[in-house]
């Protein structure tokens, strides 16, 4: 049975368990339909992501969550793309503690969709702009972690280690970060184990910015794809109009010294009350090459 289908009977459930669970459980998500094209070929696409998450009953600071997404050719499910997380959540009062596979620590400020991204080439924003555990998780399911996310006043700092049951390789992540307002400046790094000297680690600096309807995100990254001879610098902004339509632009850049390529990226997104929305993304690499449009509709529920 395919795995996407699999999940989508999952979000059903989960859907109509919220509904009657209150409180105590958060869940939302959204499907879709998406075509993408270069002007000689076109790629028709189906996504799916959901998450759940929530306290167990009379329990004293233990819950649990699930998050999944995937990208699977609207013809062929069972040939999807995917990431699937899961696990127990434990309240420690000063921080809290998942086990099971949990996102990496550093997902949470630096992966995420964003505009003028072309969502079948998703891994390859990732591997230089944010976590490469959903690039490991492509081709290795027995993949299990901590991690911990604390706080002290204005800091966040955060840690998870996940490890591979087939391989026996070890990814730790590293975050801390200070709320100064508007700017958010962070520092990340991680590491994968079995790695040549000097391609162990990877470190991010950066500052993420919100101020009304514009948000974004600028980084500058040394050794992405843990390549030792690389640095990527990570541009994306948001701009919500109003409360239909934003709109956004991405550009990276990755180079060695010598050669570099940039990828930059435009899109924007009309969501309607009902929850059903239509988007357009425009991506284009500087090597040359027709632009990547994508359009897709979908609904977020």
């Amino acid at each position: 049975m395919k795995t996407i289908a699999i999940c989508a009977g999952i979000a059903c459930f989960a859907t109509a368990a919220a509904a009657q669970s209150g409180p105590d459980m958060n869940f939302g998500g959204s499907i879709s339909y998406g075509i993408v094209s270069d002007t000689s070929s076109d790629f028709e696409y189906i996504t799916l992501d959901f998450n759940v998450q929530g306290q167990f009953a009379g329990s004293s600071g233990l819950g649990y969550f699930i998050d999944y997404a995937a990208i699977a050719p609207s013809d062929d499910l069972g040939a999807n793309i995917d990431e699937f997380y899961y696990g127990l959540t434990y309240d420690l009062g000063p921080g809290t503690l998942q086990f099971g596979r949990p996102k990496s620590v550093i997902s949470d400020l630096l992966d995420g969709p964003r505009f003028g991204e072309n969502p079948d080439a998703m891994f390859f924003f990732g591997q230089f702009a944010g976590s490469i555990l959903p690039l490991i998780l492509v081709s290795d399911d027995e993949v299990y972690g901590l991690r911990y996310d604390g706080n002290a006043g204005q800091v966040q700092f955060g840690l998870s280690v996940h490890s591979s049951q087939n391989t026996d390789e070890t990814l730790t992540g590293g975050v801390v970060s200070y709320d100064a307002g508007n700017f958010t400046p962070f520092a990340v790094f991680e590491t994968l184990s079995g790695l040549g000297a000097g391609q162990e680690a990877r470190y991010s600096l950066g500052t993420k910015y919100a101020n009304g309807p514009f948000s974004g995100l600028i980084s500058y990254t040394m050794n992405p794809g843990f390549a030792d001879d690389l640095n990527s610098i990570f541009l994306t902004g948001e701009y919500q109009v109003n409360d239909e339509f934003a709109a956004g632009l991405t550009y990276l850049h990755i180079g060695d010294g010598v050669t570099s390529q940039e990828v930059y990226g435009i899109g924007g997104q009309y969501t309607f009350d009902v929850g059903a929305f239509v988007r357009a993304d425009i991506t284009q690499f500087s090597g040359g090459g027709d632009p990547l449009y994508n359009f897709e509709v979908g609904y977020t529920f």
